[in-house]
């Protein structure tokens, strides 16, 4: 007989999502067996399924800010006290430069030293000025040190395939004189290679994401779609566009601030050389010369269509544009798209994976089964209707526990699609993944504020959770989180997603978190069998309407290797233990059992610097003689089990 419990929802005003009006209360109603049953969980070690990859086990990470604080720019060295935290979790694979910030990142502004680099333009900081410390040597450097894959994100808002050729030149080619990107990687203290193995082409390219433009130069006019160009490449147009500085992208580049010699930069170089090319100041257009020499008092500029640098005059030799005058370009650019970059980082090394990161069906429509890319990259960050009731957390905690699986599914879809365009047996690439939905929502406690602190919590980590368990499953390459370090106690968006903390270098929930799967998996997944899991199901907000969606209680990921056997278990339940009986098929001799609980007194737990254990592991270890057993999961929690011979 079935037992059901009811939790009421009372609806709280907000203001980042708004309660349709009419739903003034709603219920939540939870189905499950009864709690004297046991889950019959058979893990069968015999039989392999597929791998784990190294770039399952691996977080974000990005350049600006001296790498979010790990990177001590006086020293040239990682920050002891976070390369010790770091250490113990066991991470295997990162992602550089990231993910916003890597579509304007010139990696030859990142080479060499530190302190003669030119300002990267980051779009993080608003398209300011951002000097890298922490650049493409130290970043694999701090990779192979720690023994982990870099996966690379390529500047496609401003770069160009020969350009990504060059990069990969400079991380793969062997230091044997006929490679000179190799040579100048060996003069940067690097001979040998540091042998990159994936590259995205871009970051989130075109996705609608509301207050965040990763177009680019797909934004300029065009007989082609954007789709089309991201593929194909093409021509693009661009009208009366606000020039900028070398460094600075805002708009307050594109203001003459009345000096001699100023030097300006078209966006997109480089451009064509027709009649179209027209620089414009306060709407009159000026002449462009061949040279500035012996030209006078006239309106007039030099203009490299390569570089897409714009030089004015002195006074004397060409006029200044008067101060606070606006200063816009209209040119024509030719850019490369997937299939430009296919083939250019191919003709350097075969090996190394090309991924698509512009998210659209159409993408690989156009694709086809020519382009001979390597996979797609999709972000599936949690994001959902549910309103967020601090005093009541566990209905936004089933919302978001029924959304991690609906964004397994997207990844699932995609999987399917890739074999359907491409014809090939192709993988989504994961590059981030994250609870990304309360920061949104406000806080029912103090409307003021956003719920942002949810994303540091247990329950978002536990989101993760979810999610990671089933891409393991799926077999896929990259599952990398976001992110490695960030500010968590700042009021910045994503900030609580780090699994390190900036300041403190303290270990987050999300990194015990990462700690279970880092450390409790093994080489390959085994074949389990999971009878009698509890199935909730709940109503929640979808739309402007309260639907009934189910979930199981029980997720289970079994693995093993040379080590052990071993087996994790994701209890979704808010408020009760699972009881289970866990057979290990295959085991017969006498084995010891170590086990992990990860968990916290309550949902929306998180560490802090006074309390930096609220969310962590607990270890216990016992010998057994038995190959099975019986274990109660608590409530919103993560188990590791290991079995090992004595």
């Amino acid at each position: 007989m079935k037992r059901r419990n009811f939790l009421k929802l009372i609806s709280a005003g907000v203001t980042a999502t708004n309660i349709p009006s009419g739903i003034a209360s709603t219920v939540l109603e939870i189905t499950e067996k009864k709690s004297d049953s046991l889950v019959d969980i058979s893990i069968n070690t015999n039989v392999s399924l597929n791998s784990i990859k190294s770039g399952m086990l691996g977080a974000n990470h990005r350049y600006f800010l001296d790498g979010l604080g790990m990177w001590d720019p006086e020293q040239k060295i990682v920050v002891p006290e976070f390369q010790s935290n770091l250490s113990k979790i066991g991470l295997k694979t990162v992602r550089y430069p990231g993910g916003t910030t890597s579509n304007l990142f010139h990696w030859r502004r990142a080479i060499g030293p530190s302190e003669y680099r030119t300002p990267q333009v980051n779009p993080y900081l608003g398209l300011g000025p951002d000097t890298c410390t922490f650049g493409i040597d130290e970043a694999f450097t701090f990779s192979d040190d720690n023994g982990m894959e870099t996966i690379y994100v390529y500047n496609f808002g401003n770069g160009c395939a020969s350009d990504a050729a060059d990069l990969i030149s400079y991380l793969n080619s062997p230091n044997d004189g006929n490679h000179p990107m190799a040579e100048l990687r060996a003069t940067n203290g690097h001979p040998e290679p540091y042998n990159i193995k994936a590259i995205e082409i871009g970051n989130e390219i075109a996705a609608e994401i509301p207050n965040v433009d990763q177009d680019y130069w797909l934004s300029g006019s065009s007989e082609k779609t954007k789709a089309q160009l991201y593929t194909n490449g093409g021509t693009v147009t661009f009208t009366t566009q606000k020039v900028v500085l070398e460094s600075d992208w805002r708009d307050s580049a594109s203001i003459s601030d009345g000096t001699s010699e100023q030097k300006k930069y078209i966006r997109y170089a480089p451009v064509i050389d027709d009649d179209y090319l027209e620089v414009q100041i306060d709407g009159q257009r000026w002449t462009r010369l061949p040279t500035l020499d012996n030209s006078g008092k006239q309106n007039v500029f030099t203009l490299d269509c390569i570089s897409g640098e714009i030089s004015f005059g002195d006074n004397n030799n060409g006029n200044i544009p008067p101060i606070n005058s606006s200063i816009t370009v209209s040119y024509r650019s030719v850019r490369d798209g997937i299939r430009q970059y296919v083939e250019a980082i191919k003709s350097v090394d075969t090996t190394v994976k090309v991924y698509m990161a512009m998210d659209q069906i159409e993408v690989l429509e156009e694709a086809g089964s020519n382009i001979l890319y390597d996979g797609m990259v999709i972000h599936p960050y949690g994001f959902f209707d549910q309103y967020f009731e601090q005093d009541d957390i566990t209905p936004y905690y089933y919302a978001s526990m029924v959304d991690s699986l609906d964004k397994v599914n997207d990844v699932e879809v995609l999987k399917n699609n890739l074999l359907i365009y491409s014809g090939r047996e192709l993988k989504p690439a994961i590059t981030e993944y994250a609870l990304h939905d309360s920061e949104f929502k406000s806080n029912s406690n103090n409307p003021e504020e956003t719920a942002l602190y949810y994303e540091g919590t247990l329950g978002a980590a536990l989101f993760s959770a979810s999610q990671l368990i089933e891409f393991i499953k799926m077999d896929l390459d990259y599952a990398l989180r976001h992110s490695l370090i960030d500010r968590i106690f700042e009021e910045l968006s994503a900030a609580p997603m780090g699994l390190y903390d900036t300041y403190t270098y303290m270990a987050s929930a999300h990194a015990y978190m990462m700690k279970i799967f880092c450390q409790m998996t093994g080489d390959n997944v085994v074949e389990t069998i999971v009878e009698g899991n509890p199935e909730l199901t709940v109503h929640i907000l979808e739309g402007e309407e309260i639907v009934e969606r189910s979930f199981p209680t029980l997720s289970v990921l079994a693995s093993r290797s040379e080590q052990g056997n071993y087996a994790i278990v994701l209890n979704r339940h808010a408020s009760n233990s699972i009881n289970s009986k866990i057979t290990f098929e295959g085991i017969s001799s006498a084995e010891e059992l170590e086990i992990w609980t990860y968990n916290g007194l309550n949902i929306d737990d998180y560490n802090t610097v006074s309390n930096p254990y609220n969310v962590s592991i607990e270890k216990q270890t016992t010998p057994i003689i038995e190959n099975n057993f019986e274990y109660t999961f608590p409530p919103h929690s993560l188990t590791a089990i290991k079995l090992r011979k004595l």
